[in-house]
């Protein structure tokens, strides 16, 4: 299967990691697929099981703050996220491996490869639950892969491979580029 792990982290750069903080000693680092653009680890101390998130060249570290306090909030209102845990100086932002890294709450779960209708409500009412807590989180922050970038993303496509999936696709794609950029939103 595919590794979402593309920062390898070492025992010794684990333990090193956990002596900052109070959650045990290393019991395992385990590399785990879940996750697109960051290496993630499934480690488990002495005390309890947590995600080890490196954040990859894609993620500007300027913008972690502003995840930090969007889940504080969805989890001040319940909300089922996972926490980043702070180490004793109360940091929960990290350095591991020349990565910015987070220790976070380990959620138990399972990532259903056939999902049932049951599984679509419960992730509708999860949904409807953090964009209710969400109307009073006043923050912002443009979407990086928000329309403005659409044109970019796709000059970066191949236009061979784009008219080898449909012909004429690339100049349909290029007029609704277009007309979005003339009527958006």
């Amino acid at each position: 299967g595919l590794m979402a792990v593309y920062t390898q982290v070492s025992a010794e750069g684990a333990q090193a990691l956990l002596r900052l903080y109070d959650v045990g000693s290393l019991v395992s680092l385990k590399g785990i697929a879940e996750g697109v653009e960051n290496s993630n680890f499934l480690l488990e101390t002495t005390q309890a099981r947590f995600i080890l998130t490196l954040y990859e060249s894609r993620v500007n570290p300027d913008d972690l703050p502003y995840f930090h306090r969007l889940l504080e909030h969805l989890h001040a209102a319940d909300c089922p996220v996972p926490r980043f845990i702070e180490d004793r100086q109360g940091r929960w932002l990290q350095e591991v491996a020349g990565r910015k890294a987070c220790l976070i709450e380990f959620l138990p779960g399972i990532s259903v490869s056939e999902p049932t209708a049951a599984h679509a409500v419960a992730v509708g009412m999860a949904l409807g639950q953090m964009h209710n807590a969400l109307k009073s989180f006043t923050e912002t922050k443009p979407n990086p892969l928000g329309q403005p970038s659409w044109r970019s993303l796709f000059n970066k496509c191949d236009a061979a491979a784009t008219e080898r999936i449909q012909h004429g696709l690339s100049s349909r794609i290029e007029q609704e580029l277009d007309w979005l950029d003339a009527n958006w939103p």
